[in-house]
C-alpha cells in the first residue's frame, strides 16, 4: 500500500492543489482502507482543535479575576433600619390627616336620679317648641325659552318662503277654454288676481275638483295654501303625489305643509326633505337645500 500520510495531513489542512485533490479523491474511491485512514485523520484533528480551544478558554478565564459576593451586614442592618423609619414616617403622616372620630353619644340619665325642678322658679315663658322640617315643593319643569307662537310662525314663513306658484301661462290657458263651468272659470280669474279666498269659496265642493282635470286640484291647492289652510292642502296635493304633471310639484308643496304645522321633524317628513336635497334630479333641490338652512337656524 502507498503511504499516504503526508498527503492526508494536506488533503485535511486543504494544501492540495485542484488537481492532486481530484487524484487523492479517486484513490480514496478505489481503496476503502485508504478512506477509513482519512476518516480516522479527521476525527483525531477535530480532537486535538477541539482540546486547543479549551485550553484558551481555561486561560482566558484563569486572567480574569473573579470577585466573591460577600454578606455585609452592617450594610444589611442600615437599609433595613432606614426601610423601617420610613414606613413609620408615612404612617404618621397619615393617621395625622385623617378626622377625629366622633364622640360617642351621652348616656342617658336615670330620670329618678335627677333632682325635682323647683315650681317655685319657673318662668312664664313659653318653651318654643322644635321646628318642624320643612317640605319643598317640587320643582316644575322650565319652561322652553323659544315662544310657541314665534316658532309657529317662523315654521309658517320658511313654509311660504319655499311656496311655488303655477306656471305664468296657467290662469291664461283656463280663460281660453270657454267649456269650463262657470264656478271654475271664476275660480281661475279670482287665482290670477291673487283673490285665494275667493277660490276656497268656489272649490269648496270636492265633486268640482274631482273630475279628470288634475289642475283644478292643484289650483285649489295653492289656494287653500296661502290661505292657511294647510291641512286641506295637504290633502289636495296628497291626492296628486303620483300625478304625470303636477307630482313633483304636489310632492313639494305637501312637504311645506307639513313644515307649516310643525311636523317637519317627524321622521316620514324629515327623511323626505333630505332625499329631495340630496336628489340631484328633483327640480327643486336647491329650494329643499336652502330650507334645511333654515330650520338649522331657527
Amino acid at each position: 500500500m502507498k503511504n499516504y500520510d503526508t498527503q492526508i495531513e494536506a488533503y485535511l489542512l486543504g494544501a492540495l492543489d485542484a488537481a492532486a485533490r481530484k487524484d487523492f479523491e479517486r484513490a480514496m474511491q478505489s481503496d476503502a482502507g485508504l478512506a477509513e485512514t482519512v476518516k480516522q485523520y479527521k476525527a483525531t484533528q477535530h480532537r486535538l482543535w477541539g482540546m486547543q480551544l479549551r485550553k484558551k478558554v481555561d486561560r482566558a478565564l484563569a486572567d480574569f479575576p473573579v470577585q466573591k459576593l460577600t454578606f455585609d451586614r452592617w450594610r444589611f442592618w442600615t437599609y433595613l433600619a432606614t426601610a423601617v423609619l420610613l414606613v413609620a414616617f408615612f404612617c404618621f403622616l397619615y393617621f395625622r390627616k385623617t378626622p377625629k372620630a366622633i364622640n360617642p353619644i351621652p348616656k342617658r340619665q336615670d330620670p329618678a336620679a335627677q333632682p325635682a325642678p323647683n315650681t317655685s322658679e319657673q318662668t312664664t315663658e313659653p318653651i318654643a317648641s322644635a321646628p318642624r322640617p320643612s317640605t319643598i315643593p317640587p320643582q316644575k319643569q322650565p319652561k322652553s325659552s323659544v315662544d310657541p307662537a314665534r316658532q309657529e310662525r317662523r315654521y309658517i314663513a320658511l313654509a311660504q318662503e319655499g311656496y311655488i306658484p303655477p306656471v305664468s301661462d296657467f290662469t291664461r290657458s283656463r280663460k281660453e277654454r270657454s267649456t269650463l263651468p262657470t264656478a271654475i272659470q271664476s275660480a281661475i280669474e279670482a287665482f290670477s288676481v291673487e283673490n285665494y279666498q275667493r277660490v276656497c269659496q268656489l272649490l269648496q265642493d270636492d265633486a268640482r275638483v274631482g273630475g279628470s282635470d288634475e289642475s283644478i286640484r292643484f289650483l285649489r291647492g295653492c289656494a287653500r295654501f296661502k290661505t292657511g289652510d294647510y291641512t286641506g292642502a295637504g290633502k289636495d296635493f296628497l291626492l296628486l303625489e303620483n300625478s304625470f304633471q303636477y307630482r313633483n310639484e304636489a310632492r313639494w308643496h305637501q312637504l311645506l305643509c307639513t313644515v307649516a304645522q310643525g311636523r317637519i321633524w317627524e321622521p316620514g317628513p324629515s327623511a323626505l326633505l333630505e332625499s329631495m336635497a340630496a336628489d340631484d334630479l328633483f327640480p327643486y333641490q336647491n329650494r329643499a337645500i336652502a330650507l334645511k338652512k333654515g330650520l338649522r337656524n331657527k
